[in-house]
């Protein structure tokens, strides 16, 4: 008789509908929630947990494709900081968390927008993102 066989594939008709994620819309309602906040022409860096939603809603479904996707793991540390720089003073420029590049740069300041952060150049006296900046290491 071999090991597992039987018992198993009552377990998963039993269960398997407890652990369906079949009806959960949580990653869409989330990716599209952010793509209605963002400001048209922005550029959005992020993960790729983060970014594939809103590439997947942009690429198969048409929606927003005036947003720039970019995924962060595809550049050095410096060549983000070049590109939120020069995209900044043209268009709205997003990060989600895990991005922390932006934060230790100090001539930018973030500023919380629901999930994820909009980068600004910082204002002479305005320390608007000191409280995040405080968390990184």
């Amino acid at each position: 008789m071999a090991v597992g066989s039987g018992g198993g594939g009552a377990s998963v008709l039993l269960n398997g509908p407890l652990v369906s994620r079949a009806y959960d819309t949580g990653t869409r309602d989330r990716a599209e929630a952010m793509l209605a906040t963002a400001e048209p022409g922005a550029v959005v860096i992020g993960g790729w947990a983060d970014i594939a939603p809103l590439l997947y809603l942009q690429k198969a479904e048409g929606q927003r494709e005036d947003i720039r996707l970019v995924q962060s793991w595809a550049l050095d540390p410096l060549s983000l900081v070049v590109l939120v720089r020069s995209n900044m003073q043209e268009r709205p420029v997003y990060f989600m968390s895990g991005v922390e590049v932006a934060l230790r740069d100090s001539q930018v300041q973030t500023i919380p927008v629901g999930d994820w952060y909009r980068v600004l150049p910082r204002q002479e006296g305005n320390r608007a993102s000191d409280s995040l900046a405080g968390r990184m290491p």
